[in-house]
Formats: C-alpha cells, sequence, structure tokens
C-alpha cells in the first residue's frame, strides 16, 4: 500500500499526504499526471479543497470478476478481459494541526481499537496494530480516536505529541 495525491497537489496537501505516509510507514509517491488505474495493489489518495487536505480516499482493490462467474447480459457490459472491481471508504476532514518538524521513525503503529469509529475499514490493512493485540514493547506511534462535541477527532501521536490531528466530517463507503 502507498500514499499518493490528486493532481496538482498544494503545498499543504502535499506536506500532509508525506507525513500520514512517514507515520503509517507507507510509500509516497508523487502522481503527477497518471491516472488512478496506473496504479497496482491498494492505495490512500489525499484530496484537496481550496488548497488544503480534505479527503483520505482507501481505495482497495479486490479481485478480477471473470466471464465464467456472470450471465450473459452482464458479460456483454465487460468485453474481452473480465473487471477489475474496487472498494473504496471515503473520508471527508478538516486538519486541525500538523506538525512538520518530528522526526518520525518506522516503527510500529497502534491504534486504539475501543473508540474506532471506522467499522468497515480495517486500519491493519495498511500495517498498524490493534491495541487489543497484546505487545511487549511501549509504541511511540499510536492513532487515538476521540468524540467531542458531536465529532470525532483522530489523534495521531508520536510519544507525547500530535503529529497531526484531524476532525472528521463523514465517511462513507462504495
Amino acid at each position: 500500500m502507498f500514499v499518493t495525491t490528486s493532481r496538482k497537489p498544494g503545498n499543504r496537501t502535499r506536506t500532509f499526504a508525506k507525513l500520514f505516509s512517514r507515520f503509517l510507514n507507507l510509500e509516497y509517491l508523487p502522481r503527477g499526471k497518471k491516472g488512478l488505474d496506473y496504479f497496482p495493489g491498494n492505495y490512500i489518495v489525499i484530496e484537496e479543497k481550496e488548497g488544503n487536505p480534505h479527503v483520505i480516499r482507501l481505495i482497495k482493490k479486490k479481485s478480477k470478476v471473470l466471464k465464467a462467474d456472470l450471465g450473459k447480459s452482464e458479460i456483454n457490459k465487460l468485453g474481452k478481459t473480465g473487471l477489475s472491481l474496487k472498494s473504496e471508504v471515503i473520508i471527508k476532514f478538516n486538519i486541525q494541526e500538523m506538525d512538520t518538524s518530528l522526526e518520525l521513525d518506522s516503527g510500529p503503529v497502534v491504534f486504539e481499537e475501543k473508540s474506532y469509529p471506522i467499522p468497515f475499514f480495517d486500519f491493519s490493512d495498511i500495517g498498524a496494530i490493534s491495541s487489543k493485540i497484546p505487545i511487549n514493547f511501549e509504541p511511540r506511534k499510536k492513532i487515538f480516536f476521540r468524540k467531542q462535541k458531536n465529532h470525532f477527532f483522530v489523534h495521531f501521536k508520536f510519544g507525547r505529541k500530535n503529529v497531526f490531528r484531524i476532525k472528521i466530517l463523514s465517511i462513507t463507503e462504495q
């Protein structure tokens, strides 16, 4: 899995995407003029609104559907090779704070599962460890979810410092 941005991202969006990928120990790939179908496997796209990061699109590709699995009417729609399916989780957010001065290590990321608001997305897909799994060390990178005044906030912490904090506006699955 890797992180990329929408086309022609602003500086703040590009900085957030790089920090987000470093925090999660994922590779950051600049998109440039490439279409999203160019990228293999699962990936995360950071999109912007008015120059600020605003959407995290988590794209998980599923296996190919072959003609043998479909009826005649569906085959006519597919063409010769089949159809590649994908699922998407779209998280709209406002960034509350971002600290680019921290030197992040490549240690594991642990997410606090007891306050977890995204039931259809598994953070283990991006390499994070659930807090329910016993570990023999104190992780430095943690993801916390907090509800304050009818909003969920996600804190990405390194040690005791916030690397960034986002306010969740909406979460949808497609």
